[in-house]
């Protein structure tokens, strides 16, 4: 058996470092052990786990914290609430304040702000980062020395609107060698540079596009997220009063199942007089079964609904809620088809954004021919040396230099570049298509709006013909059927034509309001306020 102290390998080391190995291994056993430790490490999904603390603290932390509608649901069962006798102006202030979409809209629309806002900084003076640096050197060529340097920069830039930049920087570096005190130095470089491109980037509408399309995103949002809110409270509108309409209909079904329970025991006397036969018993059992039906569907129905309006309005669905019945003031609207599109055609949010963007698109087409350009910069610096023995003294000036150049980049394969100028030709050109699509859209879409508001009207007043009808049948029949004349078969259809034309009366009534609605909103005249005037 060969020793280690023995070895060739060992030997060889030894040779090759000047020293032990072993020596070697000691020094560096600490790194290898932490290694080794790092590796070992489990549990990794508890380590690396945030507490809900912490991340509350970071959130707080952003000084645009408050503009953030962050609620955090804990996982400890609620306490039961109640909210009574909602109004829909109750209801519409609630669904802003918390419902969920509509808060990540708004917060979308605050990064758009600070997006326009970080690169409206962008075109004021920016400091360069402080660069400081320390470096130390040891030699041991028969003398030992040390040599210690430092150094630090920063400057300051600004774009040029159109086209280019100015910077001015400023070095100052020291550097001492203790063997050698006369080799102390410290050295101040000032230096200004200007940058003008002559051909390719030159002009404001290259040199300021990221500002400008900054500033048109953010408008597009806010656009949109107006154009969201308004869709948004006219859907709120609708199923408040679409869950009111159906509290409504709970009530006629109610009543038609008292009126269906007379029926069966009026039926069942008549019947042990003789008057009529078993088969009209029957028929009324049958009648107060299906009217038992109705209203239980009718109820589980509403509980459904109710679960969905909770969550639009942004609450528990655990939270008992209650609404109150507000009634519907219908108002006549008198639309001319050319006017309204018309003004549709000037006043609508989307179709607003849709032309701003096709300036955008010319725009963008004029960058793309940019690009095909030579480059060509025109480049003038100005730097100037200085030197002290130390930092703290007045510096004497040993150097100053002036520069200019001009420099030009010219591709001789320009199949790529005339490549992707051509590819923006055919997207304007698709763009170009694709707007006068969306104004054919926007007018047959406009008269959509007029002919479902005409066709809400026409069938809220066949509802309310309907009901009048229904119910100067209903009482012609109970007189004849008291006089023998009609079954109750009669009676029983009857009673329920009434049920289903006020029923759907209400229904009308609610569609019309939200036609009128949605029929503003899209012409772009809707403008929501505080009393809620917008939907009365």
């Amino acid at each position: 058996m060969i020793e280690l102290g023995q070895s060739p390998i060992f030997e060889g080391l030894k040779n090759s470092m000047g020293r032990s190995p072993m020596n070697t291994i000691r020094k560096l056993f600490p790194l290898l052990a932490v290694c080794l430790v790092s590796c070992s490490i489990t549990g990794y999904e508890q380590t690396f786990k945030v507490s809900d603390s912490e991340v509350d603290d970071l959130v707080a932390k952003s000084k645009y914290a408050h503009h953030l509608g962050r609620t955090r649901k804990t996982e400890e069962p609620q306490a039961e609430q109640k909210l009574e006798g909602l109004t829909v102006d109750d209801c519409i202030g609630i669904a802003l304040r918390n419902n969920r979409r509509y808060l990540n809209e708004l917060e979308n629309l605050f990064v758009r702000h600070i997006d326009v806002e970080v690169e409206k900084h962008n075109y004021f003076p920016l400091l360069d980062p402080l660069s400081m640096s320390y470096q130390s050197a040891w030699a041991n060529n028969g003398i030992k020395n040390q040599t210690d340097t430092y150094s630090s920069s920063t400057g300051i830039r600004q774009k040029i609107p159109f086209g280019g930049s100015l910077a001015a920087t400023s070095t100052l570096a020291h550097a001492e060698d203790e063997a050698d005190p006369k080799t102390r130095g410290s050295t101040l470089t000032p230096s200004v540079t200007l940058t003008l491109p002559l051909i390719k980037g030159r002009g404001m509408i290259v040199g300021m596009n990221t500002l400008v399309s900054a500033a048109r995103a953010h408008r597009y949002a806010t656009r949109e997220v107006e154009n969201i809110k308004q869709a948004f409270l006219i859907d709120v509108l609708d199923k408040y009063f679409s869950i009111v309409s159906l509290q409504k209909e709970i009530k006629n079904y109610e009543i038609n199942l008292e009126n269906a329970t007379k029926l069966k025991e009026k039926s069942q006397t008549q019947y042990d007089f003789g008057k009529v036969s078993k088969v009209d018993v029957f028929r009324a059992e049958y009648l107060e079964t299906g009217a038992k039906k109705d209203l239980l569907i009718a109820r589980e129905n509403l509980k459904l609904s109710m679960d969905a309006f909770k969550i639009d309005l942004g609450i528990d669905p655990e939270t008992d809620i209650s609404l109150q019945e507000q009634e519907i003031a219908f108002a006549e609207v008198d639309v001319a088809e050319k006017d309204y599109m018309a003004s549709a055609l000037e006043n609508n949010i989307l179709w607003q954004n849709t032309k701003d963007q096709y300036d955008d698109a010319k725009r963008n087409l004029v960058i793309a021919n940019d690009l095909t350009k030579i480059q060509a910069d025109l480049t003038g610096s100005w730097q100037e040396t200085r030197s002290a023995d130390d930092p703290t003294e007045s510096y004497d000036r040993d150097d100053e230099e002036w520069n200019a150049a001009l420099t030009v980049n010219i591709p001789l394969d320009r199949k790529s570049i005339e490549a992707e100028y051509h590819k923006r030709v055919v997207e304007f050109v698709q763009f170009e298509r694709n707007f006068d699509l969306s104004r054919d859209m926007l007018v047959r879409d406009a008269r959509s709006h007029v002919i479902a508001v005409k066709q809400a009207k026409l069938e809220m007043d066949s509802a309310k013909i309907a009901v009048d009808q229904a119910e100067k049948a209903k009482e012609l029949l109970d007189v004849q059927y008291e006089q023998g004349v009609v079954t109750n078969r009669d009676v029983i259809d009857a009673q329920l034509d009434v049920i289903r034309a006020k029923n759907g009366y209400l229904r009308s009534l609610v569609s019309h309001k939200v036609a009128t609605l949605r029929l503003r909103q899209f012409e772009g005249t809707l403008v929501l306020d505080e009393t809620g005037g917008w939907w009365r």
